[in-house]
């Protein structure tokens, strides 16, 4: 079975809701990331990667049980392309496919979800005019908290968990494997809207198992470290500030 799949609860008046995709290794399309999130507004860049097992032509974009939204012509096996999505409106979030030339069949098909907010992540409230900072990849969600990424927390997820395989908004789970080198490898984590899902801490790909390049950090090393004054980058935390220098990018004095 392949798709979205969702989970909704509530506290009180505010709803929570916490989605995961599924997809068969035989998809002829491998998307990058599994969620992609949006404000109102901006132009959303897709990436993918064709296969090896697949002959390409174009690889289209479409709604889930609606139309075709993007295209683009693709002739390489093994290559990564990019699709363009314009975000006009809330009606933009959803579930999409992706299939490769006129094929829909769903042993072939990837799925991704959007999530479009009317504001940024650093920002809620009427207008977009109450600040919410969130460091490290952080959302904003409805209520003005910040839903911290995987191993990290704090008000502001300013503080890495005691260990990068922790996530949650206390650091009280895990998704430590065993593995004695790099737990967590191969495990896509999804937490409530709008942060949605991510490989975990250190890794990144179609299914997680790509270490993070030099300067890339956090859950699917979506996030650049930028270290100053000496500051060094470590996969997991960000970067690791020397002498009295500390803040994200090691440019704060205490």
């Amino acid at each position: 079975m392949t798709g979205v799949f969702s989970c909704s609860a509530s506290q009180g008046s505010l709803p929570t809701k916490v989605s995961t995709v599924k997809i068969l290794n035989s998809a002829c399309i491998k998307p990058l990331s599994y969620t992609h999130r949006a404000t109102v507004g901006n132009t959303l860049t897709i990436k993918v990667r064709t296969t090896t097992w697949c002959s390409v032509s174009t690889i289209r974009l479409g709604k889930a049980g609606g139309s075709t939204v993007a295209t683009i012509a693709a002739s390489v096996q093994d290559a990564e392309y990019s699709l363009e999505l314009p975000i006009t409106s809330r009606q933009d979030d959803g579930i999409y496919s992706i299939d490769v030339g006129s094929t829909t069949d769903a042993w072939f098909r990837s799925y991704i979800r959007v999530i479009v907010t009317n504001c940024p992540s650093n920002s809620t409230g009427p207008g977009c005019s109450t600040p919410c900072l969130c460091y490290h990849g952080g959302w904003c969600d409805v209520s003005g908290a910040c839903i911290c990424p995987p191993g990290f927390t704090g008000d502001n997820c300013e503080l890495a968990c005691a260990s990068p395989d922790q996530y949650g908004q206390s650091c009280q789970w895990s998704c430590n494997d065993g593995n004695p080198v790099r737990p967590c490898r191969r495990s896509l984590i999804c937490l409530p809207d709008p942060y949605g899902c991510e490989c975990a801490n250190g890794y990144k790909g179609f299914v997680c198992d790509t270490a993070c390049d030099t300067n890339e950090y956090g859950p699917g090393c979506t996030n650049q470290c930028n270290c100053a004054n000496g500051g060094t980058c470590d996969v997991d935390k960000g970067c690791l500030c020397t002498g009295d220098w500390r803040g994200p990018t090691c440019q704060e004095k205490n």
